[in-house]
């Protein structure tokens, strides 16, 4: 019977933390799929692994769809053969679980807290070196090369 509550508990713990929001922090994803620019300023794409942190927390989600709500996305011409990395500064997040999708807002003209970051960048992963200033909350190269090395 304790193993029965137990069980219950671990998954209602699981469910209620599988959905969560973040406010300010530095994401970043690989294995980027096509992007689609759903509306004017909002984009969408497929992402294999993307590892949110904070100057507090970290988490990563993995086969997600990423909706960049506002701003733009910085590709300069990149080649989508390449091995990509989709990086940001965020002011908000989202996470749905059921849907999994995983939403970065930069710009929302609902709320006047969340602002332009214009800090994100789509580049090749072995230019991640140019961009760590963006990603700068605890970033880690070591951490960065086991999540590559474990979607390619």
């Amino acid at each position: 019977m304790k193993k029965i509550f137990f069980s219950l508990f671990l998954l209602f713990v699981s469910i209620s933390f599988s959905n969560f929001t973040s406010k300010g922090g530095s994401m970043y994803c690989l294995k980027i799929g096509k992007i689609t620019e759903l509306n004017a300023g909002d984009h969408s794409f497929k992402a294999g692994l993307c590892r949110i942190t904070t100057t507090s927390n970290e988490k990563v989600v993995k086969n997600v769809t990423v909706i960049q709500k506002g701003g733009y996305i910085a590709d300069g011409n990149v080649d989508f053969d390449d091995r990509l990395v989709y990086g940001i500064a965020y002011n908000y997040l989202k996470y749905n679980s059921k849907s999994n999708k995983l939403f970065a807002y930069v710009f929302d003209p609902y709320n006047p807290n969340i602002k332009v970051i214009t800090n994100n960048f789509l580049a090749p992963a072995e230019n991640i070196e140019d961009y760590t200033d963006i990603l700068s909350y605890r970033f880690n190269y070591n951490t960065f090369v086991s999540d590559y090395n474990s979607v390619y």
